[in-house]
Formats: structure tokens, sequence, C-alpha cells
């Protein structure tokens, strides 16, 4: 199955409840046996206007800061004017929040650059302690699982600092691999950092921006279970 472009867009516009009907989207977040222990919401606009999601999302980018290419001085304004002018009405992008199986908001995970055959994975934050270990590695392989086998995209890509480990280790994980480095320099604006990749401009830095990828057969391969979960999920 391959999505055509204006297939696309109006599935994001559905899935964000654009198109004069409200959406009941959710993506199943399972353990590798099956056992439901969470699910991805996405935003749309009754939610962006939630104030525990706006607060929520603010807190967890203050806290999480250090690893965006921009770093600013986060407020719940400016969340709010984000979600309203850049993610709702974007027909490329998606932003998810992520709940436990007690129905508590503890993260975030969005998608961006939405192409027929590609998609970035962006924006992954767990906020809130959870007590499956492997939480965020489920919640991965879920987000994976609706672009390959509901979206029907061919491959997936990321991009990560070189010293968030964490994060790498978790990526790692589910199956991506290295594709390229690029040198990172920054720049700093007032209060406002922001780091230019591959640039001659700014302060070099001693980490780098690793952009780390994985196609659709070696998801299958690294993750066999989540084909049998969640292949008949989505028509």
């Amino acid at each position: 199955m391959t999505v055509q472009h204006d297939e696309l867009i109006q599935k994001i516009r559905d899935i964000k409840g654009l198109n004069d009907k409200p959406s009941q989207f959710v993506i199943p977040i399972r353990t590798s046996e099956g056992i439901q222990i969470g699910v991805l919401r996405p935003i749309d606009e009754s939610l962006s206007k939630l104030p525990e999601v706006v607060e929520k999302l603010t807190q967890w980018r203050r806290m999480f800061m250090q690893y965006f290419l921009t770093q600013f001085s986060a407020s719940e304004a400016r969340t709010a004017t984000w979600l309203e002018k850049v993610v709702i009405p974007s027909d490329d992008r998606i932003l998810f929040l992520i709940y436990d199986d007690g129905s508590r908001l503890v993260g975030n995970f969005g998608v961006c650059d939405m192409k027929p055959h590609e998609a970035e994975l962006d924006n992954l934050i767990r906020g809130e302690k959870v007590s499956d270990p492997m939480f965020m590695y489920f919640t991965e392989i879920a987000l994976l699982s609706w672009l390959y086998f509901g979206v029907g995209v061919n491959s997936v890509v990321l991009h990560v600092f070189s010293d968030n480990v964490r994060t790498i280790n978790l990526h790692s994980r589910a199956g991506f691999s290295e594709r390229q480095r690029f040198d990172l320099s920054r720049i700093q604006e007032g209060e406002d950092i922001r780091y230019l990749v591959n640039s001659t401009k700014g302060e070099p830095v001693d980490f780098q921006y690793i952009e780390m990828a994985i196609d659709r057969s070696h998801f299958a391969l690294s993750n066999p279970w989540a084909k049998s979960l969640y292949s008949d999920q989505w028509p």
C-alpha cells in the first residue's frame, strides 16, 4: 500500500478533525504480548485548547530544551500559539499526546515532513514517570507501525544530538541505524540559542547532529511481533 499525496493530506486532516467531523483516532500502544498499555492521541483543536495540555507541553519543553535545535524561554502563551498556528493547520505534521493505561498524560511524540514515501519522527518526550521501563519503546513501535501499516510509508527518519545517548539507544532498539552525521554550530541571540547544521556561522560545538533511519522491511525484521499485532489495525 502506498498512499498518494492528496490522500495523505486528507488522512492527516481527518486525523486532526479538520474536515468538519470530529476525530476519534487513536493508536493503541501494545506490548509484544499484545497487552494494551496506553494510547497515542493526535492533538486536534479541542485538545490544543485544554489548559492541562498546554501546561504539560510547556513544562516538558522546558525540561528537555537542551535537546532541541532552537532553545528559548518556553511559555504557555508561546506553546498555545505554536499549536494553533503550526501544529493544527499543518498538512504534513501531527503531534500525538501519549497516555498510559490509566489515561494519564505522560508525554508527546510527533511526526513531521510527512510524504507518501517517507516521514520524520520528532518531538519525542516522556515527561512523567511510567511503571513499564519499556513503555517508550512500545510507544515508538506503535507509531512506526501506524506509519508503515496504516499510512504506507516506505521509510522513517529522525534527527538527534549525538550526546543524547538514552534517546539514541531507544531508537536503535526499535531498529533505527545511523545514516549520517552533521556538524553543529551555536548562535546566541539574547536569551535564545540556535544550533545551525553544517554552517560556517556560529561557534562550533563538541557534539553532532545524527540522522537515523529505518525502512519498512528492516522494521518488520527487527520487530516481527509488531506486524502481527498492528498490520490489520487500520484499513
